[in-house]
């Protein structure tokens, strides 16, 4: 059931007023052209009526089902034509990866898939249609199919839905146009191989006695028709794409330091990707128990080891127990030279078939001082003392999300999600004002909120022009981590980075290729700066456009010696603040900015005092009339009961934790109520205000 027609209009008009238009600007930067200044961000008003938010919230959603509709909608739509649906696969992008990476739905919402997970998704049509098909391999069509760039069409409704609103859209290519000036002088371009995508495949439907070839893979090709000759059934299907997430400890012995992995969980594609993926630290034992004073006494005395805990979908996955990172008690460990945990760090690599790993590592920890490291003369006593938590060390409280894309983000699901956020925002103030705490609310909508900048970073990816005949794609998964964690009984430190932000390139030649990728790099790192700025209430210009040279640092930690033992360069600007450098590998173009220990720069170098979150009191004081007002308007009570056909579009993801993974997580994460409750009313108001404003 949908809101009445009339009302849908008038909403609909009030969500498309003011589109943006893509523009050149979004394409490689010009180095002769004049740099543009930082357009001015209109800063929102967080705690607004919430009829309003409703209202818009449902308008996405209706924008969103009618430009992405489910695939059992599209088999309507296409009234049931098996060549209607031959067509509309055909004319999705062809893109050269290895594996399986995306479902048919991830297919469809992401525009485009390789010749296997195209073919799946027109067999997927098909049989739902009623027709009987199958997979088949054989000889690629010669000459290759070039695949067809998209035009750079930037979709406003898209922006408005991941909450960053139009200002930051328009501020993004001119800070990242900035740096990309300041990196590009350092390019060295080598041509790159090219990706091997294993072997072609298409899809055979029975017409009678016979199979019929159906190729969706070129634009051209009839039905019918397979220019690569007889195709052979497909007797196992690509291996999936993977993203594989490794905890590592180090320790020192003996006066050494050695390292082992404590933790490992490989995450397949396509099922991976968008799936509520968290990890915290806490005691060793589980459960209500756990959280006892006693218990988390012998934690902070460093006299009880602890572990870390990857949630995924509700399944709990334990590392190997630790001792709490530090020195520990007397005798706690024995004899003199016990072992010492000295840090933690967590990486991330993507697995591709027939192409390199691509990794990224975050340190979560690490005690043992730099210029002891380098000298290589470690003892116990100079290691640094952990900063303490509430429970047991800072660094291992909070919450960090593992933000899994692979370039098909659904927008209808998270339109669903925005809509379910605000709608179920009264009983979320009435939690929060009968003192009930749910850390789920703060737990969901930070998940939410660090999906919606990663539906982001594909708009980015998709609304990219060509450059000089190179084609921007996404052809392996992605993997942002999002965190959250108490910097004081008020305040809760907030971060993301992009671990893994890799990109594939089709077409144009060895410089072009390395000039689309470092305009890339700097249009992700803008990203992770306007969205932190945002989401922390920053003023708009409380970090400035890149200027001045860059040049080699003085003072090299152990994340910078690593990164130029991989090949890049490392460079910083004289204003930069210490810990944070650019890192560009000449050759391909490849580069982000880098923090130690990972972007959490951009919110405590400029010192915001508010941190993006308010006091459990301050979050009651404003949401109360909002809940009033919600329980008075009849329009609100109205959309409330249409809001069946988003609970069954949010229905469609999977199940976030079971019974047992959510006391596990909940029983261990260090987080103040007072944070808890009020951050998610910030969050979840935050998020969908801004999703429907026309700034």
């Amino acid at each position: 059931m949908r809101l009445p027609r009339l009302i849908c209009a008038a909403l609909t008009a009030l969500t498309l007023t003011g589109a943006a238009q893509a523009d050149s600007r979004w394409d490689v930067p010009d180095m002769a052209a004049p740099l543009l200044p930082l357009t001015d961000r209109l800063d929102l008003d967080p705690i607004a009526d919430l009829q309003g938010a409703l209202t818009r919230a449902l308008t996405l959603f209706d924008w969103m089902t009618q430009s992405e509709p489910t695939i059992e909608d599209r088999v309507l739509m296409l009234n049931l034509d098996p060549r209607a649906a031959f067509t509309l696969v055909q004319r999705l992008q062809s893109l050269p990866y290895g594996g399986q990476l995306r479902d048919p739905a991830a297919v469809l919402a992401g525009g485009g898939g390789n010749a296997h997970d195209k073919a799946a998704t027109l067999a997927d049509l098909l049989g739902r249609m009623g027709y009987d098909t199958r997979l088949v391999t054989g000889a690629a069509p010669s000459p290759p199919v070039a695949t067809t760039c998209r035009v750079g069409e930037v979709v406003p409704e898209d922006w408005r839905l991941t909450g960053l609103g139009q200002a930051v859209l328009a501020r993004l290519p001119v800070r990242a146009a900035a740096s990309y000036r300041l990196l590009q002088p350092a390019l060295a371009p080598v041509a790159q191989a090219a990706p091997d995508t294993g072997p072609h495949v298409w899809v055979q439907v029975r017409e009678g006695a016979d199979w019929v070839d159906l190729d969706p893979w070129a634009p051209d090709t009839p039905w019918g028709d397979h220019p690569g000759g007889i195709g052979d059934p497909l007797a196992d299907p690509p291996a999936p794409q993977a993203v594989v997430v490794t905890l590592t400890r180090e320790v020192l012995r003996d006066g050494a330091l050695s390292r082992d992995t404590i933790l490992e969980e490989r995450l397949v594609m396509p099922g991976a990707a968008q799936s509520m993926v968290a990890l915290s630290f806490g005691p060793v034992q589980t459960g209500i128990g756990a959280a006892q004073t006693s218990i988390l006494a012998e934690v902070v005395d460093g006299s009880a080891d602890m572990v870390a805990r990857l949630i995924v979908n509700g399944r709990t996955v334990e590392s190997s127990a630790f001792a709490v990172p530090g020195v520990p008690a007397a005798g706690f460990l024995g004899a003199e030279g016990g072992e010492i945990t000295t840090g933690l760090w967590l990486t991330v690599t993507s697995l591709v078939p027939g192409a390199a790993d691509h990794s990224g590592t975050r340190r979560v920890i690490d005690l043992v001082p730099k210029a002891a490291r380098q000298s290589g003369i470690l003892d116990a006593a100079a290691l640094i003392p952990p900063a303490p938590g509430a429970r047991y060390p800072a660094a291992l409280e909070g919450l960090q999300h593992l933000i899994l894309s692979n370039g098909g983000s659904s927008r209808r699901l998270m339109a669903a999600r925005a809509a379910l956020q605000v709608a179920d925002l009264p009983q979320v103030v009435e939690r929060l004002n009968s003192g009930a705490l749910d850390p789920w609310d703060m737990i969901h909508a930070s998940w939410l909120e660090a999906m919606r900048v990663s539906l982001a970073a594909e708009a980015l990816v998709q609304a990219r022009p060509a450059h000089d005949g190179t084609c921007v794609v996404i052809d392996r998964p992605r993997v942002m981590i999002w965190g959250i964690a108490p910097l004081d009984a008020e305040h809760v430190l907030r971060w993301l980075d992009w671990t893994l932000d890799d990109i594939g390139l089709v077409g144009g030649d060895a410089v072009a290729q390395a000039e689309a990728r470092l305009w890339h790099g700097t249009l992700s790192a803008t990203l992770e700066k306007e969205a932190l700025l945002r989401l922390a209430w920053a003023p708009a210009d409380a970090v400035t456009l890149e200027a001045g040279a860059l040049v080699p640092p003085e003072v090299q930690g152990a994340e910078v010696a690593a990164d130029q033992a991989r090949g890049y360069a490392v460079l910083v600007r004289a204003d930069m603040p210490a810990g944070l450098w650019w890192r560009l590998d000449p050759a391909s173009g490849r580069a982000d900015a880098r923090g130690v220990p990972g972007n959490v720069y951009w919110l405590s170098a400029v010192n915001f005092s508010r941190a993006g979150v308010v006091t459990i009191s301050e979050a009651a004081e404003a949401a109360t009339p909002t809940a009033e007002s919600a329980e008075m308007g009849a329009l609100y009570r109205a959309a409330v009961r249409q809001i069946e056909g988003v609970r069954a579009a949010e229905a469609e993801r999977p199940n976030c934790f079971d019974n047992n993974g959510y006391l596990t997580l909940l029983c261990n994460l260090s987080i103040p109520a007072s944070i808890a409750l009020g951050t998610t009313v910030v969050l979840i108001e935050v998020a969908v205000l801004t999703a429907g404003a026309n700034d």
